[in-house]
């Protein structure tokens, strides 16, 4: 498990997700007000979910979600703004917002992943059995529950 509180990128994906809403707060177009306030929530949900994980292949997982919704919130600021019901500069400061959560999590996704390729102690879940004095470490297979 991972302390999320202390993710910059959950820390910038909560800024993003206050600072929609407030720019939604008034919006008529009560569809894509409602459809962007969920996506950009949903931002710094699946980072919280993912890190309560077990494995780093979940917090992958939903790291990748995050990522997918990042990408939806930054379709619909640009919908807003194509149909009137955001002003191009507040679109234009939500879109650094979110392009920077973006990267931050394909960093740490890419981050994650090597942790995981490292070896068993990097990975939280599995389990290096003792073997025999002179005798090599070896994995247990990935099905093998232990």
């Amino acid at each position: 498990m991972h302390p999320y509180r202390r993710l910059v990128v959950w820390q910038k994906a909560h800024q993003l997700a206050i600072a929609v809403r407030t720019a939604f707060a008034r919006c008529a177009a009560s569809d894509i007000a409602a459809q962007v306030r969920r996506s950009s929530a949903s931002i710094p949900t699946n980072i919280v979910e993912g890190a309560g994980s077990q494995t780093n292949g979940m917090f992958v997982r939903f790291l990748g979600i995050a990522l997918a919704s990042a990408q939806e919130t930054e379709y619909l600021l640009l919908l807003a703004r194509d149909t009137g019901h955001l002003s191009t500069s507040n679109q234009e400061q939500l879109d650094v917002q979110c392009a920077e959560v973006q990267g931050m999590l394909c960093g740490l996704i890419a981050a994650v992943r090597r942790g995981a390729m490292a070896g068993a102690a990097a990975t939280p879940g599995r389990i290096r059995r003792p073997l025999a004095p002179n005798k090599q470490t070896v994995e247990p297979p990935a099905n093998e529950k232990g």
